[in-house]
C-alpha cells in the first residue's frame, strides 16, 4: 500500500490561471441556467442547470490592485471556458460610463 501525499501548493503553482502575478481570490462551483438559441434573438424557453465553477483572481496589493480576471468553466462540458481580463483603468471607464 503505498500512501500518495500530494503537494497541493505546488499543484496551485502550475495553474495556468495564475500566471503573471495573479492569485486566487474566489473559487466555486455555482449553478447557472444555460440556454441553446438557434439565433440570438430567439432564446430556447427551458435552460439546463449546470455547475460552471466561477474562479476570481488578482493581480496587485489588495488596497490597489491592477487587474482582475474572472474566469467561467465547466466540468462537463470541456469546450465551455471564457476568461475575461480586466485593469484598473479599464474597470474605471466602465464605472464613469
Amino acid at each position: 500500500e503505498t500512501d500518495m501525499m500530494f503537494d497541493y501548493p505546488a499543484l496551485e503553482e502550475l495553474d495556468p490561471s495564475l500566471v503573471d502575478g495573479f492569485q486566487l481570490f474566489y473559487e466555486r462551483d455555482c449553478p447557472f441556467e444555460l440556454r441553446s438559441a438557434s439565433s440570438v434573438d430567439i432564446p430556447t424557453e427551458v435552460g439546463a442547470l449546470e455547475a460552471i465553477r466561477v474562479k476570481i483572481m488578482v493581480k496587485g496589493a489588495p488596497s490597489q490592485l491592477d487587474a482582475i480576471r474572472v474566469e467561467l468553466g465547466s466540468e462537463s462540458n470541456l469546450f465551455f471556458h471564457y476568461t475575461h481580463d480586466m485593469t484598473a483603468k479599464a474597470f474605471a471607464e466602465v464605472q464613469e460610463s
